[in-house]
């Protein structure tokens, strides 16, 4: 290994770590944010998250069946479907602009949205 070698992996492993850093900042949670839930790609609910809706669960029906969406402190996710896979409740709870739970079987889509603009592109965070 010569020098030029070990400059080259320094300044990699700098780049590298500097993006890893970019992960550890803290992201601002939007004021304004709501669940937007679709069925068929149109807005059927919207639902704030707000300590006003906290606990509550909603049901929606869809395409021969039935999917359950609760709102807690960790955020929005499915607690109940009669879908054959069961995937959506599988998934994580969703808190932030631009995640979502699908439910392919039902056709049902679950979004957190903001009515404020982001600073950024979101496909950078």
């Amino acid at each position: 290994m010569n020098k030029t070698d070990v400059i080259i992996a320094f300044v990699i492993l700098v780049v590298a770590l500097g993006l890893g850093a970019t992960q550890l900042i803290p992201k601002k949670e939007p004021a304004h944010a709501y669940v937007s839930v679709q069925i068929d790609g149109k807005e059927v609910k919207k639902i704030p998250m707000d300590d006003a809706h906290r606990g509550k669960t909603y049901t929606f029906h869809a395409h021969g069946g039935t999917n359950q969406l609760i709102i807690d402190e960790k955020g929005a996710r499915m607690t109940e479907s009669d879908c054959p896979d069961g995937i959506c409740m599988k998934m994580a709870p969703i808190k932030r602009q631009g995640e979502m739970i699908v439910c392919l079987p039902h056709r049902i889509i679950a979004e957190i949205k903001s009515d404020e603009t982001p600073t950024m592109d979101l496909l950078l965070r």
